[in-house]
């Protein structure tokens, strides 16, 4: 016995199940084309699909050209296409490079300390203040030390300048009233 309708077994079956895959795939596809239209990175890809489109008929005769293994127009091509890369990578690193100095938003130096050690004779050290009684100060204490001298300086200086400035500006002011 031979079964006429054995090709058709899961026929219905199969039907439904393109039906709800037909379904899934409408679902997928309206949700892609609510993305390319509600977001930027959508909006670049339809930008990008459109720029493909415009120069197609240029990548099909570059395509066509590249086929032809013998044409001169392959080899200057593909010369081309190669200076080309090398030109991309290096405008690429260039605006990478602007744009990191844009956000540090300097040039980027690397400096060296250098430390000058000396021996200095101990009435030259008492001197400047690097030695107090039998102990040699430490860098910091050195540091401070010497800065607090410097702004003594400085205002034994102002001091000065103030008490140069008393006898004129009380004459200035005498000669106003």
């Amino acid at each position: 016995m031979v079964q006429d309708d054995i090709d058709f077994a899961n026929h219905m079956e199969e039907i439904r199940k393109m039906e709800a895959m037909g379904e899934k795939d409408e679902i997928m596809f309206h949700s892609h084309e609510v993305w390319r239209k509600s977001t930027v990175s959508g909006w670049l890809v339809t930008q990008l699909i459109a720029v493909g489109n415009h120069f197609r008929p240029f990548f099909q005769e570059v395509s066509s050209a590249l086929s032809n293994d013998q044409s001169i127009g392959r080899r200057l091509i593909s010369l081309f296409l190669r200076l080309l890369v090398i030109a991309v990578f290096f405008v690429v690193i260039t605006a990478c490079g602007r744009i990191l100095q844009m956000i540090v938003g300097e040039e980027i130096q690397a400096t060296d300390e250098i430390v000058i050690v000396e021996e200095v004779p101990r009435s030259i050290a008492e001197k400047e203040g690097i030695v107090e009684g039998e102990r040699v100060l430490n860098a910091s204490e050195a540091k401070e030390r010497l800065a607090r001298l410097q702004r003594e300086q400085q205002e034994v200086a102002a001091e000065e300048e103030v008490s140069k400035n008393r006898p004129r500006r009380a004459a200035r002011d005498k000669k106003n009233q």
